[in-house]
């Protein structure tokens, strides 16, 4: 390989690396609690998956969702906090933690 060709290669994965390390997501869990009222939904990809769905139409992909909840068009109200992004089949939704979640 042509040293002019190494060092464009060196540039843009040196480039790629530092952008990767800089992305907008932080690194540790959201510790601020938020509340909503919305509803449970059944997501049909992937081998289904219940998720949330607030009023304003935002989706949330939480890490459980107690198996008595798991009823589609469910109204509840949710007391969360976000987690980080991590790789995964469920491309939907933002994630969260439960802390607290009730029929309404």
């Amino acid at each position: 390989m042509k040293p002019a060709k190494a060092l464009v290669y060196l540039a843009f994965f040196l480039s790629l690396f530092l952008t990767a390390c800089r992305s907008g997501y932080p690194n540790k869990p959201d510790t601020t609690f938020f509340t909503f009222d919305g509803r449970v939904v059944f997501v049909g990809i992937e081998g289904g998956f219940f998720g949330l769905v607030d009023d304003q139409g935002n989706r949330f992909l939480p890490d459980r969702l107690p198996a008595d909840l798991m009823r589609t068009n469910l109204p509840v109200h949710v007391r969360a906090r976000f987690l980080p992004p991590a790789p995964g089949f469920r491309m939907w939704g933002r994630r969260i933690h439960i802390e607290e979640i009730a029929p309404r």
